[in-house]
């Protein structure tokens, strides 16, 4: 039992060492200018407990960068169907990143968390709102002085209240998660 204790210890020591390098690293911005607008269409999987759903969608954000990080606010729209059903995503969020420097001013690499207050639309059942906390990662890769191309994936959580089944029943849906893999441009605002 002791030795477990250690090794946890060890692994908890680890990895806060290992973070503290991580965020020690000199950053820097993903856009030369503070101001960007990011428009990025996106391919999406919603699993589901029993079913696997695919969908697309898309976002725009104007996101604040200053060295080493940025904060996003922006809208997402996704339509997902299946066989016997269709349902739509749409919300607003934030998406705060970091992105350590890696030497190269072409390509950048980031990190991302995000966080969206959802509404969903369905022809089965009623409307429902609900929010979204997620992960990410990505790279920006530099096409011009003031435009990026920046190409992504994230995992994200989604919880959405109650509905009414268009057949009578109310029912729960539980939390699901969702894929994301996008591919968008940034372009530096003056």
């Amino acid at each position: 039992m002791r030795g477990l204790i250690i090794m946890s210890n060890a692994r908890i020591a680890l990895g806060a060492l290992a973070l503290t390098a991580l965020l020690s690293v000199q950053a820097r911005a993903q856009a030369a200018q503070k101001w960007s607008l990011l428009g990025s269409p996106f391919f999406t999987v919603q699993q589901f407990p029993d079913e696997r759903i695919k969908g697309f969608g898309g976002e725009l954000q104007m996101r604040y960068s200053r060295p080493g990080t940025s904060l996003g606010l922006g809208v997402q729209y996704s339509n997902h169907k299946s066989e016997n059903a269709q349902m739509q995503l749409s919300g607003v969020f934030l998406e705060p990143r970091y992105a350590p420097d890696v030497g190269g001013e072409s390509i950048v690499p980031y990190i991302a968390a995000r966080f969206a207050a959802l509404r969903q639309n369905s022809d089965f059942a009623s409307t429902s709102n609900g929010y979204a906390i997620g992960l990410g990662a990505g790279v920006m890769y530099k096409l011009s002085r003031r435009t990026n191309l920046d190409l992504g994936a994230a995992v994200v959580r989604q919880s959405l209240g109650d509905i009414t089944l268009d057949t009578g029943p109310e029912a729960t849906l539980n939390a699901f998660f969702g894929y994301v893999v996008k591919a968008g441009l940034s372009i530096g605002l003056p």
